[in-house]
């Protein structure tokens, strides 16, 4: 009987032992897991961080192009260059037949400046619209001096605005 005892004891602790062995690496197996998951779901957590400040990122740039091209147009308005030097003077010829008054440019260079002098004659109030359109142009220019004169023995008047137009000369040939 007490070998069969001895038998019964000694499969019981082979039983326990590898109970034991079994819960270990199982506990073990189940740490490993739960550590990839964790590791696992910190990634995707950063991926999709990234992916979304992209996004923002890409529809913020989208937003501030949309909201930033009507100033540059308005900047380019303001700013004449020696690529726009012509519109601008075919724009002042337009302002003169709105107005009604014949026109003629002339400019100046200086060496960093560019100065137009404009005559024009017509009636008085057209003139003097006139000359309210030139002072009123949305560009950087500065009025050097105005002029308004009737002529004699007529009933026309004449003008003459001299402006600068701030760093154009060196641009222009």
């Amino acid at each position: 009987m007490k070998t069969h005892l001895n038998k019964t004891a000694f499969l019981f602790i082979i039983v326990v032992v590898i109970d034991i062995f079994l819960i270990g690496s199982g506990l073990f197996f189940w740490y490993k897991i739960n550590m990839s998951t964790n590791k696992i779901s910190s990634l995707r957590k950063k991926i999709e961080t990234r992916e979304m400040q992209k996004t923002y990122s890409s529809e913020t740039l989208n937003f501030l192009k949309k909201e930033i091209e009507p100033a540059h147009k308005k900047i380019d308005q303001y700013l004449i260059d020696e690529y726009n030097y012509v519109e601008f003077l075919e724009s002042v010829e337009k302002l003169g037949e709105q107005a009604l008054v014949g026109v003629e440019i002339r400019s100046n260079k200086s060496q960093d400046d560019l100065q137009l002098n404009i005559s024009f004659n017509g009636s008085f109030n057209n003139v003097m619209y006139f000359a309210a359109l030139i002072e009123r142009l949305p560009i950087n220019l500065t009025t050097k001096s105005v002029l308004v004169e009737k002529k004699e023995k007529t009933a026309q008047w004449q003008g003459m605005i001299v402006i600068d137009l701030p760093g154009l000369g060196s641009g222009i040939k």
